[in-house]
């Protein structure tokens, strides 16, 4: 009679033990945790630049605004560039989005060293904290660009050349306890110096 072969206990399909579990459960989180920081890092990354895109949106409307008020209304006593509002100081709260808007721009006085430059008159203006009136001049400013943005208005002029009034726009904001600012410039003639119809 033939005996039937022993049955080799080793031969058959094995569990997981416990430390391969653990082992594969480490690895398994340590690349979870890469992708979650992974998003978390692209999320903050696409909130700043969505912001930065935004105050580059409301720079170029306030500029536009600016532009459409005309030399004569903006330089009026009660205009936007009149004495009463453009100021040589600040408050502040809003010096720290000045930027280069100094009393003699960098870029100004790289751009055109010896001509003048280092002398120039100049005022600054808290857009934000104007009237009703003058901040109906952009209308796409929001309540929440309110809470997130400050816009700060400087006007230039060089004695030796009033007919060219330079007008230098900061929107200003803060990521990460960091102040980020977008800047415009424009120029606004004296259509009656310069001869032309051209103001800007």
């Amino acid at each position: 009679m033939m005996r039937a072969p022993a049955l080799n206990r080793r031969s058959g399909p094995r569990g997981v033990t416990l430390i391969e579990g653990l082992i594969s459960t480490v690895i398994l989180l340590t690349g979870m945790v890469g992708i979650l920081q992974g998003l978390a890092i692209a999320s903050v990354q696409n909130s700043m630049a969505n912001r930065h895109t935004r105050a580059s949106i409301i720079a170029s409307q306030l500029i536009n605004a600016i532009e459409q008020q005309g030399r004569a209304r903006l330089t009026a006593t009660t205009g936007l560039f009149g004495s009463t509002l453009c100021t040589t100081s600040l408050p502040a709260a809003v010096a720290p989005f000045v930027g280069d808007l100094a009393t003699s721009p960098p870029s100004f006085t790289s751009a055109s060293p010896g001509l003048g430059w280092a002398s120039v008159t100049y005022c600054y203006l808290d857009f934000d904290a104007q009237s009703a009136a003058f901040r109906s001049l952009t209308p796409g400013y929001t309540t929440q660009d309110d809470t997130t943005y400050q816009r700060l208005v400087a006007v230039y002029q060089r004695p030796a050349n009033p007919e060219v009034m330079y007008v230098g726009v900061n929107v200003g904001w803060k990521d990460g306890g960091r102040v980020r600012i977008v800047k415009r410039f424009t120029a606004i003639y004296d259509t009656g110096t310069n001869q032309t119809t051209l103001e800007y």
